[in-house]
């Protein structure tokens, strides 16, 4: 018996460091070595539900570790203490930020198809647009959906294994696993997994050792239709990666997040206010929505502040206070991206001349780079509608709203056109005035 004891306290041991911390604790250390023979180990847990679960998900494991430490392979029998109904503890920490879940995230033009692919793989796990990759600039949400789909795959189907983990964390991971010869631990705990969630891809570019190592665990997942999720700031062609990958990705759904209209932006502040019980004017909103266009986390970031500064001087929170305490903020998104800016870019890709982009021709290979350049103008700069009209050839407000409402829709409507307008987004913001 005393050989027994110390072979499960090496097994266990070895364990530990594979296993999610909750299923360690709940399950593995409540087994109980009963027996052993030349060819099996029985183990004794609390009731029939414990043999049931752990036979399910952990069997193959524990048989793999006794048959490595005794030098000859054992077959690993689960037999009940009792017979009792008693249910396996309930009371689960969730691994994911509780304020990054479906309910909480806001959906506007501009993240809507994103969010509705996330809730269909959170729902159906491995069925469909596996794998998912979703790639945005900062601050637009990525994080939050990936907590979104862990959470409400924690909630629904606890029997689930997932882990979300950003690149920088498997790159860690793996040079640790190398350099105490524990590989087989890191392949064991991402290749077991239902969902692997990965956050910031684009910090693998070059890591060609470590880039190898994920493209295997890729291939474990989906050849056993276990669901994998990337998030990067670019689609995976303008990344440094391995090109077999880059072809893995594209047997799912590759989608972006586009920078949030000012509807949507409005919508961000006042939930947020909303629900840090903070009362924003009106006319605070505006200011906020209009002045910072392309991160969530800068709005957020300014709503506290205001809070703060609020609490602090006694004083309610107004316009004018908004313009002192925020005019960093303010004053850094503010000249981003002017309209002549947007035109230049818009020009260049389509090989447009601005001339013929300011001209009254309806010609089609005109008409559409117009209409996208005053899509983004409106997105994208605080000119007032005529302001816009104006600086297309004198056209009217009429004109332009016709323009963004053609451009929005086939943004919703068309992958293709989604795509391209991310892309002159983040070339204008990226080198506009």
């Amino acid at each position: 018996m005393n050989r027994l004891k110390e072979l499960w306290a090496q097994v266990s041991g070895n364990l530990k460091p594979q296993i999610d911390p909750y299923h360690y604790k709940s399950y593995i250390s409540l087994i109980r070595p009963k027996s052993i023979t030349d060819s099996q180990v029985t183990l004794e847990v609390p009731n029939q539900r414990y043999v049931d679960w752990l036979g399910s998900t952990y069997l193959e494991l524990l048989s793999g570790e006794f048959s490595t430490l005794s030098g000859h392979p054992l077959k690993v029998v689960l037999v009940a203490r009792n017979n009792g109904g008693g249910e396996p503890p309930a009371a689960r920490t969730s691994p994911y930020n509780p304020k990054y879940t479906f309910e909480s995230f806001v959906v506007g033009r501009g993240n809507s198809t994103a969010y509705a692919a996330a809730q269909a793989v959170a729902e159906r796990p491995g069925q469909i647009y596996n794998p998912l990759f979703i790639y945005a600039g900062v601050g637009l949400g990525k994080t939050h959906i990936l907590h979104a789909i862990g959470q409400e795959s924690f909630n629904s189907r606890r029997e689930l294994r997932t882990a979300y983990v950003t690149s920088e964390e498997f790159t860690n991971e793996f040079i640790e696993a190398i350099r105490y010869d524990r590989s087989s631990d890191l392949r064991t705990k991402y290749r077991n997994l239902d969902i692997l969630l990965i956050d910031d891809l684009q910090f693998l570019a070059g890591k060609e050792a470590t880039l190898e190592e994920l493209f295997h665990t890729f291939n474990t997942l989906y050849n056993n239709s276990k669901q994998i999720v990337f998030t990067s700031d670019r689609p995976p062609a303008e990344i440094k990666l391995d090109e077999r990958l880059v072809t893995r990705f594209e047997w799912g759904l590759v989608i972006d997040i586009q920078p949030p209209d000012i509807e949507t932006r409005i919508a961000i502040i006042k939930a947020k206010a909303e629900n840090d019980g903070i009362h924003l004017p009106e006319e605070v909103v505006d200011l906020i929505a209009q002045r910072v266009r392309t991160n969530i986390r800068t709005i957020e970031g300014a709503i506290l502040r205001l809070s703060a500064f609020s609490a602090i001087s006694e004083q309610p929170i107004s316009a004018k206070m908004a313009r002192e305490v925020l005019s960093n903020i303010l004053g850094r998104e503010a000249p981003r991206v002017s309209i002549g800016a947007i035109q230049r870019v818009v020009c260049d890709h389509f090989e447009v001349a601005l001339g013929e982009l300011l001209s009254k021709t309806r010609n089609a290979a005109v008409v559409f780079p117009r209409q996208v350049a005053m899509y983004l103008a409106r997105n994208l700069t605080d000119a007032k509608l005529h302001e816009i009209g104006l600086q297309f050839g004198g056209r009217d407000h009429s004109t332009v709203i016709h323009s963004y409402n053609k451009i929005r829709d086939a943004v919703e409507k068309d992958p293709d056109t989604a795509a391209l307008v991310s892309k002159l987004e983040r070339i204008a913001t990226a080198g506009g005035e």
